[in-house]
């Protein structure tokens, strides 16, 4: 019985000793001591995790810290900033805040963690800490850097360039800057107003898409695609020619008809179409494309935005140029005084204004609306044509076996020379050519020829033609008869010619 009350008693007097031990025993000092971090000199951030997987505590509790110091230094920044803001200072301040929590917590440089030790109860606390004057000095030199990089982009501005090239620039360098926190943060001065720089840019992009989007001034269509900007920029030029082919098809149309032209409406628009394509070709840098930064849900809005005294400009320039040539062209038509020269001026003056459609335009400004019943291409030829008069002389009748002579002259009504191809022919009842000629024929200079029928010709009549080879419908004709001798004249004729021999 002795024996077990020593035992128990034993037994009883180590779990005295460990107890009393283990209540002596120190704490855990811990490595973070506060007083030391003034909060007037450091930022500090805590993370307290509560985790069996050691590990995972330390990775937990340290990205807590540093998430907590972001938010510190997030509320600083964002205080300062939305005091500066406009009117609509608490949508601005709310997007500001969501770049903060997206980008601050990977801007750190030098900070300091003071990890505690891993507690019995699977407790680890984490502090993030660093000096004020450390981070103020980071955002002075991140802040500088993105305001340089600004600054670089917006040099590209000059006095007088276009409303929407400078629109271009102000995008790139608002997208610049918004690319970071730090770019929003940057002041100074801009078009001379001084304070945050974004905002001031954003206002004057605002401005001057206003004014460009609303003016008289410009060609504007829209292009807009779900899928790319790329997409919705070949929308806007789609729109852009089909604008313009609208407009300058329903401007010639009327021409085309007034003038009688020898094209149809399909053929027209086919050319205006072409028209149009080889100016973009050749003018690409007139078409300018405006970006809208805030378009409806995912879809890419562009405006293409076209000087309108520009673009025009370039037809009209086509249209001058054409009006020159067919000027210079109606100089040689009144100075010539030639039948021939004045039709292949005609001609020349016709080639070149069907060359293009622009030629309805030039067309109408040379012989305009007014004049068309008195002067115009084709009643200039008429008229050309009708002054040249041919004449065919011919014996009304000779006897038989005699030889007769048909002359043709021609003569000019508007005492034009007239040198012109003639082809002529002398043709029996049975339509036998006798003669079949072609001769340039002239005023002083008239063309003859004789014909003697053969012995024994059972032919009473001969037809004479003459006409214009190039415009056949300038003719003349004749008929000459063959009357038969009488037996006296025959007797007469043998005679004479025993008396010959």
């Amino acid at each position: 019985m002795r024996a077990k009350i020593r035992g128990i008693g034993f037994v009883l007097g180590i779990i005295l000793i460990t107890l009393t031990a283990s209540a002596c025993k120190s704490p855990v000092p811990l490595l973070f001591e506060r007083w030391q971090y003034p909060v007037d000199e450091y930022y500090i951030g805590t993370g307290i995790v509560t985790d069996k997987n050691k590990g995972q505590a330390l990775q937990t509790a340290k990205m807590r810290a540093i998430t907590d110091l972001a938010t510190q230094i997030q509320t600083t920044i964002s205080s300062t900033r939305t005091a500066s803001l406009s009117d609509d200072g608490i949508q601005q301040a709310t997007s500001f805040e969501e770049l903060i929590k997206e980008t601050l917590h990977q801007e750190f440089d030098n900070v300091m963690y003071i990890e505690e030790t891993y507690t019995p109860k699977y407790e680890q606390t984490t502090y993030a800490v660093i000096k004020r004057s450390d981070w103020e000095a980071q955002k002075v030199r991140k802040i500088l850097r993105e305001k340089e990089k600004a600054e670089s982009i917006l040099s590209a501005r000059y006095p007088e360039m276009s409303s929407v090239l400078e629109i271009q620039i102000l995008n790139k360098a608002i997208s610049s800057l918004q690319a970071t926190l730090w770019g929003t943060l940057v002041e100074g001065l801009f078009d001379d107003k001084a304070g945050f720089i974004l905002p001031l840019i954003q206002a004057r992009r605002d401005i001057l898409s206003s004014r460009v989007l609303h003016s008289t001034l410009y060609y504007i269509n829209e292009g807009v695609s779900a899928s790319s900007k790329t997409r919705a920029r070949e929308i806007a030029d789609r729109a852009f020619k089909d604008a313009q082919l609208e407009k300058i098809c329903k401007e010639y149309e009327y021409l085309r008809v007034r003038l009688s032209a020898n094209m149809t409406a399909d053929e027209l628009e086919s050319k205006v179409e072409k028209h149009i394509d080889f100016i973009i070709q050749q003018n690409a840098n007139l078409l300018e494309y405006l970006d809208e930064p805030e378009a409806s849900g995912s879809d890419h809005k562009v405006y293409l935005v076209v000087r309108k005294s520009l673009w025009d400009e370039l037809t009209a320039k086509e249209v001058d140029s054409l009006y020159q040539e067919v000027r210079a062209l109606e100089e040689q038509y009144q100075e010539d005084d030639s039948v021939m020269g004045k039709l292949q001026v005609l001609d020349t003056m016709r080639q070149l204004l069907d060359s293009s459609f622009l030629g309805l335009s030039v067309e109408n400004m040379v012989f305009p609306y007014e004049q068309a019943s008195v002067d115009s291409i084709p009643l200039r030829r008429e008229q050309l044509i009708a002054s040249v008069n041919l004449m065919l002389i011919l014996p009304k009748a000779v006897k038989e076996g005699e030889s007769f002579t048909l002359r043709m002259e021609v003569r000019n009504s508007q005492a034009l020379k007239t040198n012109i191809p003639i082809k002529c022919t002398l043709t029996d009842p049975k339509g036998y050519q006798i003669l079949s000629e072609i001769v340039n024929l002239r005023p002083d200079k008239p063309y003859s020829y004789t014909y003697t029928p053969p012995e024994g010709d059972k032919n009473d009549s001969f037809q004479a033609d003459c006409f214009w080879t190039q415009y056949p419908q300038r003719r003349a004709e004749a008929c000459i008869e063959i009357t038969k001798k009488t037996i006296k004249e025959k007797f007469m004729n043998w005679w004479n010619g025993l008396g010959s021999k």
